[in-house]
Parts: C-alpha cells; structure tokens; sequence
C-alpha cells in the first residue's frame, strides 16, 4: 500500500477551528476555499508547483459580517450595487464573488 502526501498546503489563522474546504477551478487555475466556524472565508491559489498556496483573499462571512465586507465601494461605478452587477470573476479584488444578506 502507497501512502500519498499532500501536494499543496495552506496555512490558516487561527486554525484550531473547525473548517470546511472546497477546491475549484477559475480560468483553468486551481483555488481552495476554506470557510471556518469563526467566521471567515479563506481564498487560495494552489500553485501547480505545489508547496504553500498564496492567500489571494480574505472574507468575513456569517453573522457578524459587514457591508464593508462586500468589496471596496470605490471600485464599483455609482449606478452598481452588489446586488444588481455581475462579479468580474477575472478581477482579483472580487474574487471569489461573495454576497452577504440579512434575514
């Protein structure tokens, strides 16, 4: 029997938590999701090099999450709103497209 061993790895603060990941694939690179039960959103890039993944992006999500959390207002045009425009899944600052909502 082989035992195989991790390709890439990524490091999370605060990682005594407990998490839940996801990998996908953007524009043919790999990234790995990991949201966490405090309340985040981790966003790496898995190198194909392999090794440690790049922290592309950091969201607070759940219930303590904010609007400032939605992305940088300054970037979107004054008629857009998070909620009516479509994320430019290219752009790294909106990667990956989040939408909070309140209940």
């Amino acid at each position: 029997m082989t035992v195989e061993r991790s390709f890439a790895h990524a490091i999370l603060p605060g990682s005594d938590k407990k998490n839940v990941a996801a990998m996908l694939t953007l524009n043919g690179q790999p990234h790995l999701l990991v949201a966490t039960t405090d309340g985040f959103l981790y966003c790496y890039r898995v190198l194909s090099s392999g090794g440690e993944c790049d922290l592309v992006k950091m969201h607070r999500i759940g219930a303590n999450a904010t609007d400032a959390n939605r992305g940088e207002p300054s970037r979107q045009k004054p008629a857009e709103t998070s909620s009516s425009r479509v994320p430019d899944a290219n752009d790294p600052e909106e990667f990956p497209p989040i939408c909070h909502t309140t209940g």
